[in-house]
């Protein structure tokens, strides 16, 4: 973000920047505001009745949410083997990673098992050695899920779907059937590329909307059918380019 947007925010909200300084990773510049150097001051930790001061950050606000956010792949799926049977199967996890470092990862039907052993991956804490590191080796070791999917028929290709038949790259969906590139949504029928939508059928790109009947290209919609070009709408019906209707 350019200097003087960081400006003009501070201006805006009436929060002064106590400190300029330079990202780690992009070397680009960033503002610690006033609101920051409170909030780091209240959420420090007191041990012993000694308050120990965390520091400002070192990168950039675009950084600091690049690093949340490859924690979590949704999208991304890899073809490998289950780790306990040796099948072929999908999984969140690549079986070479860039890293070189590769998780132990079990099928969905074998994680859900009992053949897993849990003594198998245990291990005492060992004082001498950081927490991170041991975390990291346990982290590596213990089993993980290959991909979220349950009760789904035909539905190999999602992630964390249930109660689904015949769907395809769907995200946190559930209770759909012939459904494909949707998220955040159930109970849908023939619905494609949307986000959010519930109770719908033969939909295709809608957001936010609830209990729609073959509408494409909706916004904020609810209890609409065959409607194209739609936003915050309620009850229409064969309606082209609207807004805020009911």
């Amino acid at each position: 973000m350019e200097r003087n947007v960081y400006e003009l925010i501070s201006k805006q909200t009436k929060d002064p920047i106590i400190e300029r300084k330079r990202c780690a990773i992009s070397g680009q510049e960033f503002p610690i505001y006033q609101s920051d150097i409170v909030f780091y001051d209240k959420i420090s930790p007191v041990v012993n009745g000694k308050k120990y001061a965390l520091p400002t950050p070192t990168l950039c606000p675009e950084e600091r949410e690049k690093r949340r956010l490859v924690w979590k792949n949704e999208r991304k799926l890899y073809r490998r083997k289950c780790d306990a049977t040796g099948e072929n199967i999908i999984s969140l996890y690549a079986p070479d990673p860039a890293n070189g470092r590769s998780y132990t990862i079990y099928s969905p039907k074998v994680w859900r098992s009992d053949i897993r052993d849990p003594l198998m991956y245990g291990k005492q804490f060992d004082f001498k050695n950081s927490f991170n590191q041991q975390f990291s080796d346990l982290l590596h070791k213990v089993p993980l899920v290959a991909i979220y999917i349950k009760n789904a028929e035909n539905c190999e290709y999602n992630n964390i779907i249930n109660n689904s038949k015949n769907c395809y790259m769907c995200v946190s969906t559930g209770y759909a059937e012939n459904t494909f590139y949707m998220t955040i949504s159930a109970r849908l029928n023939h619905c494609y590329d949307g986000y959010r939508m519930i109770r719908s059928e033969n939909c295709y790109e809608g957001i936010d909307s609830d209990y729609c009947y073959e509408c494409f290209y909706i916004q904020k919609c609810v209890h609409c059918k065959h409607c194209r070009y739609m936003k915050n709408c309620t009850q229409c019906s064969n309606c082209r380019m609207c807004s805020n209707k009911t």
